[in-house]
C-alpha cells in the first residue's frame, strides 16, 4: 500500500504549517512538518511513503498531477489552509479526475474545524483526519472497507451522508 503526501502546490512559496502561512520576514520557509509526522508513522508502519513539497519545488498543478500519475498510489494525503483552501480543492480535484481510483485524505486546522464544508465543496476529498492526524492514517489504511471504527475522521457513508466519528 502506497500513499503519497503532497503539500499542494500553490501560486506563490508559503509555509502551510504556520499561523499564517507565508515566508516569514527573513524569507525562510519551513517545510511541511505535519506531513512529514504523519509520513514517519505509516513509513514506521510499513506503508511505501512518498514526501513531496510541491510548494519547494516550485511545481504547478499539472506538474503535481502528473507526479500522481506517475508514482501511483493508492492514497494521496495534503493539508488545507483557509487562505489555499480553494485552489486546493482545484488541485485535488484534478488529481482524482485524473486518477479515479486513487483515495484522497485531507487535514489540517481547516479541514479540522470545517469537516462538514469541506466534504461538501470538494466532492474529491474521500475523507477528513481531523486535528492531529499523524496516527490516523494507519487506522483509516487498515480499516478503509469499515471507516466506522476509526475515530477522528470524518467521511462520506454508504448513501453519501456526512460521517463524523
Amino acid at each position: 500500500m502506497k500513499i503519497l503526501f503532497l503539500n499542494l502546490p500553490y501560486k506563490f512559496e508559503i509555509s502551510r504549517a504556520s499561523r499564517w502561512p507565508e515566508k516569514t520576514k527573513s524569507g525562510t520557509q519551513y517545510y511541511p512538518y505535519w506531513l512529514c509526522y504523519a509520513a514517519g508513522v505509516c513509513m514506521d508502519r510499513g506503508y511505501e511513503v512518498e514526501l513531496v513539497d510541491c510548494i519547494a519545488k516550485k511545481m504547478t498543478t499539472e506538474q503535481t498531477v502528473q507526479l500522481v500519475k506517475d508514482s501511483a498510489p493508492d492514497y494521496v494525503m495534503g493539508e488545507l489552509t483557509t487562505s489555499t483552501v480553494m485552489h486546493d480543492y482545484e488541485v485535488l480535484t484534478e488529481i482524482k479526475q485524473a486518477n479515479p481510483d486513487v483515495k484522497i485524505l485531507v487535514g489540517g486546522t481547516h479541514a479540522t474545524v470545517l469537516s462538514d464544508q469541506v466534504l461538501k465543496e470538494c466532492p474529491a476529498i474521500d475523507v477528513v483526519a481531523r486535528q492531529e492526524y499523524d496516527f490516523t492514517l494507519d487506522e483509516i489504511m487498515k480499516n478503509w472497507n469499515d471507516l466506522s471504527v476509526v475515530r477522528g475522521i470524518t467521511y462520506r457513508g454508504a448513501e453519501g451522508e456526512i460521517v463524523h466519528q
